[in-house]
C-alpha cells in the first residue's frame, strides 16, 4: 500500500500529464509535416510513410515484454518498501534478538533484485528506442536514393529532393516523441493495474437505521469461513443489556471473530447477527461503531499526548475527561510523567508500559459512553489489583462488557462465562457451575489460563 501511494501513483501521474499533451501536440506536428512533404513530393511521401508502420510493428512486438518488467520491478519496488517497514517497525525486536545483520543482508537483497529487475526493464525500454531510431536512420538512405532516381527521369527537381531531404527529418521527430509517450505509456499499465486493485476493493456498506441504544445483541447460527477455513459454525449467543459475559476458548475457536463480526469488520457467511432485534447491516456503521466499542490487547497509540490519544479530537467536556481517566486508573501513574496528561507518548505508545497503554485505550473507549464495551485481552498488561478496580468502575458505568481474556481472575468478574469450541457454544453459566459441569472449561482452566 505505502509503494503504490509514494511510487506507483506519482509515477502513473507523471508519465500521464507528461504524455497526454506531449501526444497530442505531437500528432498535429506529424499531419502538418506531412501535408508539406505531400506538397512536395507525394511519391516520396509514400516512401516515408511506408516506413511509419514499422515504429508501431517495433512497439506492439515488444509490448507483451515490456509490461511484464514492468510490473515486476514494481514488485520488487514493494518489496523493498516493505522490508524497510519491517525493519523500522520491529527494531525492538531486531535488537532483542540481535539480528541486525540478518534483517540488513534481507534488505540488501531486495535492493538488488529490484537494481536488476529496473535495470532490465530500462534496458529493453532503450533497446526500443534505439530500434526505433535504427529504422530512422535507414529512411534518409532509400529517400535520397529514390529520390535521385525520380531527379534522373524528370519527375521532380534538385531542389525538390534537397527541400523534401530537409523537411523529411521533421516527420520523424514528431514520431519519435509520439512512440517515447506511447512506450512510457505502455510500461503504466502494470502501475496503473496496481492502483486500480485499491479501487476496486470492496468499500464498507452502511445502513441507515439510526442506532441510539443497544439493549441487547444476538448471534443466530452464524457461520463463518476464512478463506474457505470455518470459523464460527451456527453459533448461537444472546447478550443482555448490562451484563457482563466473558468468553473463553482454546485458540482458533472464533472468539475474536465472534467480536469482528459484530463490529461488521467482516459480514457473516450464513446466519445474521442482530441488534435490538434488528440485522446489523440495516444499522449506520458510524452509529454502530459508537455504540459498540472494543479495545484490544495492542490498540494502536498515536505520537501524540496522552490527552490527544484519548480525546482523537473530539470535544469533551473536562468533568468527561475526568471521569474517563478515573474509570481507567490512569491517574494512578500520571504523575510519574513528566507533563502529565501533555506528555507525548511516542510512535506506538513506546515510552509507556503496556499495563499504561491498555489503561489510555480504555480511557478513550470509556469516554465515548458506548452501551457495549468489549474488552479483548485489554487488561492483559494491569497487575491484578488495578484489574480489578477498573472492572468495578465499569460496573459502575451501567453499560454491557464483554471480556474476553485468559486469566482466570479477569474471566471470574464476569456474570455469565461463555465458552467457545470448534466455533459454537458448547457450555455457559458461572464459573463454579462451569466447573462442575463443563469438562472443556476444566481443560481450558487446567491448560491454558493463567491462575492469577
Amino acid at each position: 500500500m505505502i509503494a503504490r501511494v509514494s511510487s506507483d501513483i506519482p509515477n502513473f501521474s507523471e508519465s500521464l500529464s507528461a504524455a497526454i499533451p506531449g501526444i497530442s501536440l505531437n500528432i498535429m506536428a506529424l499531419i502538418i509535416f506531412s501535408g508539406v512533404l505531400i506538397y512536395l513530393s507525394w511519391q516520396l511521401a509514400l516512401v516515408v510513410f511506408a516506413t511509419l508502420p514499422f515504429y508501431n510493428i517495433s512497439i506492439n512486438t515488444f509490448n507483451k515484454k515490456l509490461k511484464k518488467l514492468s510490473k515486476l520491478e514494481r514488485e520488487k519496488n514493494s518489496k523493498v518498501m516493505e522490508g524497510i517497514r519491517e525493519s523500522i517497525e520491529g527494531t525492538l525486536t531486531i535488537k532483542r534478538f540481535n539480528k541486525s545483520n540478518y534483517f540488513i543482508e534481507a534488505l540488501k537483497s531486495y535492493i538488488n533484485d529490484w537494481i536488476k529487475a529496473s535495470n532490465k526493464h530500462n534496458l529493453f525500454i532503450q533497446s526500443i528506442e534505439d530500434f526505433i531510431t535504427f529504422i530512422r536512420g535507414i529512411c534518409p538512405i532509400i529517400v535520397l536514393s529514390f529520390g535521385g532516381y525520380l531527379v534522373m527521369k524528370g519527375d521532380i527537381t534538385l531542389g525538390t529532393l534537397i527541400g523534401f531531404y530537409s523537411f523529411m527529418n521533421w516527420i520523424y521527430e514528431p514520431v519519435r516523441v509520439i512512440s517515447h509517450f506511447f512506450i512510457s505509456l505502455q510500461s503504466t499499465i502494470p502501475v496503473f493495474k496496481r492502483i486500480k486493485e485499491i479501487h476496486e476493493m470492496e468499500e464498507e456498506t452502511s445502513g441507515l437505521e439510526l442506532l441510539n441504544k443497544v439493549k441487547n445483541i444476538e448471534y443466530r447460527n452464524v457461520y463463518f469461513s476464512y478463506d474457505s477455513i470455518p470459523i464460527l459454525e451456527g453459533l448461537n449467543l444472546k447478550i443482555r443489556s448490562n451484563e457482563r459475559i466473558a468468553i473463553v476458548g482454546e485458540s482458533g475457536s472464533g472468539k475474536t471473530t465472534v467480536i469482528k463480526l459484530v463490529m461488521r469488520y467482516f459480514n457473516v457467511d450464513k446466519g445474521n447477527i442482530l441488534v435490538n432485534g434488528k440485522s446489523i447491516v440495516e444499522y449506520s456503521l458510524h452509529d454502530l461503531r459508537r455504540k459498540i466499542i472494543v479495545v484490544h490487547q495492542n490498540d494502536f497509540l498515536f505520537n501524540m499526548s496522552i490527552r490527544e490519544n484519548i480525546l482523537l479530537g473530539e470535544k469533551f467536556s473536562e468533568k468527561e475527561f475526568t471521569n474517563a481517566i478515573k474509570v481507567a486508573c490512569i491517574d494512578k501513574f500520571i504523575n510519574e510523567l513528566g507533563k502529565g496528561y501533555d506528555t507525548i507518548v511516542g510512535e506506538r505508545g513506546t515510552r509507556l508500559s503496556d499495563g499504561q497503554k491498555q489503561r489510555i485505550a480504555i480511557a478513550r473507549a470509556v469516554i465515548r459512553k458506548p452501551d457495549v464495551l468489549i474488552l479483548d485481552e485489554a487488561t492483559s498488561g494491569i497487575d491484578s489489583q488495578t484489574e480489578a478496580e477498573i472492572f468495578k468502575n465499569l460496573q459502575n458505568l451501567n453499560i454491557t462488557v464483554i471480556i474476553i481474556s485468559h486469566r482466570l481472575s479477569t474471566i471470574k468478574k464476569a456474570d455469565r462465562i461463555i465458552v467457545l469450541h470448534k466455533g459454537r457454544v458448547i457450555c455457559e453459566g458461572n464459573h463454579e457451575n462451569l466447573l462442575k459441569n463443563c469438562r472443556k472449561y476444566n481443560d481450558i482452566i487446567r491448560n491454558q489460563l493463567i491462575v492469577v
